[in-house]
Formats: structure tokens, sequence, C-alpha cells
């Protein structure tokens, strides 16, 4: 199994394009990363996330009876689709203003694949 490159996961807001990068999910040559999400105490990092990383061969099913909080983010975006694995994560930002613009409701998760130079949303 062998990926070309980690996904970033970051928070984003939709009003005025401020972004946080919080970790990295997927597979890449023979790694694999997966991430917890969760709220943030400090208001400037809105949430809060931790990366493991592993073997490319490991089973997920494994990775989760370890540490059953970590996700692979990218793998649930192709079986599920992008919007509704990142849609999960919208109660984490409930009640929670940009920390550039100060804008409520426009902040979420957001996944970004980079494949050469060009981005892959």
């Amino acid at each position: 199994m062998r990926g070309f490159e980690f996904a970033t996961v970051r928070a984003l807001c939709s009003a005025c394009g401020w972004a946080r990068p919080v970790g990295a999910t997927g597979l890449k040559d023979d790694c694999r990363a997966v991430i917890s999400v969760r709220p943030c105490t400090d208001e400037c990092n809105v949430i809060s996330a931790r990366t493991r990383y592993y073997p490319a061969d490991m089973p997920m099913a494994e990775i989760q009876g370890r540490c059953p909080e970590y996700r692979d983010l990218e793998e649930e975006a192709y079986a599920l689709g992008l919007h509704a694995v990142m849609g999960q994560f919208a109660p984490l930002f409930m009640g929670r203003r940009c920390p550039r613009c100060g804008a409520e409701g426009g902040l979420g998760l957001n996944q970004l694949t980079y494949l050469g130079r060009q981005p892959r949303y």
C-alpha cells in the first residue's frame, strides 16, 4: 500500500479564508497517519489535534483497537465523501468565532492534499 502524500487537516473559516493546520492523515510511502481532533480551550487555535503514524500495512481495525479516538480521515473521505466526514466535526465549532474576522458559524474542518504542486481539495 503506497500513497503519494499525506492530507493536511485544518480548521478553515469560510468567511475570510483563515486556516490553521492541525495535523495530517492518509498514506505516504509506507506510512499511515491517523488523527484525533478535539476542542481546544485556546480561542486562537479553535481546535486541537494529535497525529500518530503507523505502518501502512497495519489494518485500521488494529489501529483503532489500540487508540479508538484516532481516524484516517482521508480513507473515510473516499468511502463516505469529504463533506460528510468533515461535517461530523461541526459540533466542535459551534459557538466559536474566527480568530481573524470574528465571524461565527463560518468555521469548519477541511482537508487538503497536494499532488505534485497542485492542491486537491
